[in-house]
C-alpha cells in the first residue's frame, strides 16, 4: 500500500506517465499549481517556504521508496521537478509573464545541470533524484530574483 502510495506521489499521479518530456509536464504541472495558489490563495505570499520544504520533504521520502524498489531515477517520476519549480516561483511577484520565464530558466538548469548540479545525480536514494532539481530550482531562484532586484 505504502509504496503504491509513494509511487503515485512521485508521479504526480497521471502525470509522469504523460507521453514526451515528463519533466516538463512535471515543471509545467508546478508553474500551474502555484500561479493557481498565488491567485486563489488569501496570504499565499506568506507561507510559501513551509509549502517548499514540506513538499522536499515528501518528494525525499516517496521518491527514496521507488528508489528502493529497483529504479535509480526513473522519467516518471517528477515530483523533483515540482519541487524545483516552486523553488524558483517562490517569492516572486505573481505574474503569468514571470512564471514562464521562470519555467523555461528552471527546465534550462534541469535539463544542462550547470554549476555541478549533474554531480548531485550521483547521491543514491530519494536526496540523488531530489538534489539536482531542487539545485536547479535555486539557480533559478537567484537569478530571477537578482534580476528582478536590477530591473
Amino acid at each position: 500500500m505504502f509504496k503504491r502510495l509513494s509511487r503515485t506521489i512521485a508521479t504526480l499521479g497521471p502525470i509522469g506517465y504523460l507521453p514526451k518530456a515528463p519533466g516538463t509536464w512535471g515543471s509545467m504541472t508546478g508553474a500551474f499549481v502555484w500561479y493557481l495558489a498565488h491567485e486563489y490563495i488569501s496570504g499565499f505570499y506568506n507561507f510559501q517556504l513551509f509549502l517548499v520544504i514540506s513538499a522536499a520533504i515528501v518528494g525525499i521520502i516517496v521518491t527514496d521508496v521507488v528508489s528502493r524498489l529497483g529504479y535509480k531515477d526513473p522519467k516518471e517520476v517528477v515530483i523533483d521537478e515540482l519541487v524545483g519549480m516552486w523553488i524558483a516561483l517562490t517569492w516572486l511577484p505573481h505574474s503569468i509573464k514571470l512564471t514562464i520565464i521562470a519555467l523555461i530558466l528552471f527546465r534550462i538548469f534541469d535539463i544542462a545541470k550547470p554549476f555541478g548540479i549533474r554531480r548531485l545525480e550521483k547521491v543514491s536514494g530519494g536526496w540523488g533524484i531530489m538534489l539536482d532539481d531542487i539545485a536547479a530550482g535555486i539557480a533559478s531562484a537567484l537569478i530571477l530574483h537578482f534580476t528582478l532586484y536590477l530591473i
